[in-house]
């Protein structure tokens, strides 16, 4: 059964798994397990609701594999405290308090791509370290032979980076996987109807009609739920095979990336091995500090979302 398991998960890799993003630099925040871990500390003193909150956190990403850099994706970034607003239910208001705690204005991901607490540098976190990481790329032969530009250097660093940081919280969590899993398969049915009253009305004008937004909600949210499900069992295994997984999938979507770019690999790269070194540069790169930003970032966040008014849980359960 566990070699059948990894054998779905290997071939599911390659078309419909997710790790957050396209790839493109302003897409770059922490990971999936990384905002998975934070919700969960936010949480976790609130019982079976914390679920909600953690697939919450992870969702703000929900419509970025499919329409990255366009409206909805740029709306539900920007627009966040819709889906607060539009929260009645105790399950809703536990969603939509994960989905708020992402953002980059005050939340999760600002630490990540805007200002580090802790690093002493004025940039994000993860912008601090893809440009460490760009350094050891360019000297390292296997990447040099992929003749990329230095700006794509840039984007792949930030890529790994990405991954490297969930890995890593995959080793301070053992469970972090399994929580992923948890959060996708039990998350709330309000969630999507929660999504269309927050959004389908302004994506109307992008897909044509409201019914049409209805739809492409809907179905940026289911597949983005199985992708998460993927992510977290890849996250399951053992830490060699989650690596090895997590280097497949990113190497396909990195080749996809250079193709729709017009840029073409030399014969016989592998970029496979090159995405796992970068992945295991970033965990080497990340190690020493990146528990100091986490635990920064939640406190951090936890403050940002008291001060917004962002608070529910005086309520009962």
């Amino acid at each position: 059964m566990k070699r059948l398991l990894i054998f779905l998960l290997q071939l599911s890799l390659g078309t419909s798994f997710l790790v957050l993003t396209l790839f493109s630099s302003s897409a770059f925040p922490w990971g999936t397990a990384t905002h998975a871990f934070i919700d969960h500390d936010l949480g976790k003193r609130y019982g079976l609701v914390n679920i909600n909150e953690i697939y919450g956190g992870i969702s703000m990403d929900i419509f970025n594999a499919l329409y990255w850099d366009q409206g909805p994706a740029r709306a539900v970034h920007s627009e966040f405290m819709k889906v607060w607003t539009e929260a009645k239910r105790q399950t809703e208001k536990a969603l939509a308090f994960g989905f708020i705690s992402h953002n980059e204005l005050w939340g999760a991901d600002f630490t990540a791509h805007c200002q580090s607490l802790t690093s002493g540098k004025d940039e994000g976190y993860v912008i601090s370290k893809a440009r460490l990481l760009g350094e050891v790329l360019a000297q390292e032969p296997a990447y040099q032979a992929l003749n990329l530009p230095n700006e794509i250097t840039l984007e792949f660093a930030h890529y790994s980076v990405e991954g490297g940081i969930d890995l890593l919280i995959r080793r301070k969590d053992p469970f972090v996987g399994r929580k992923i899993i948890f959060a996708a398969k039990e998350r709330s049915s309000d969630f999507p109807l929660l999504l269309v009253r927050a959004y389908a009305q302004d994506f109307a004008a992008y897909f044509g009609s409201y019914p049409e937004a209805v739809m492409s909600i809907f179905h940026a949210e289911e597949k983005f739920r199985n992708s998460i499900i993927l992510y977290g069992l890849a996250l399951n295994q053992t830490e060699n095979l989650a690596l090895d997984l997590i280097a497949q999938y990113m190497a396909k979507q990195a080749g996809e990336f250079l193709t729709a770019y017009g840029i073409a690999l030399p014969e016989g790269a592998d970029l496979k091995a090159v995405m796992k070194f970068a992945l295991e540069k970033s965990i080497a790169i990340c190690a020493e500090d990146f528990d100091q930003e986490i635990s920064a970032t939640i406190s951090f966040v936890d403050q940002q979302l008291e001060a917004h008014g962002i608070s529910y849980r005086h309520r009962l359960w």
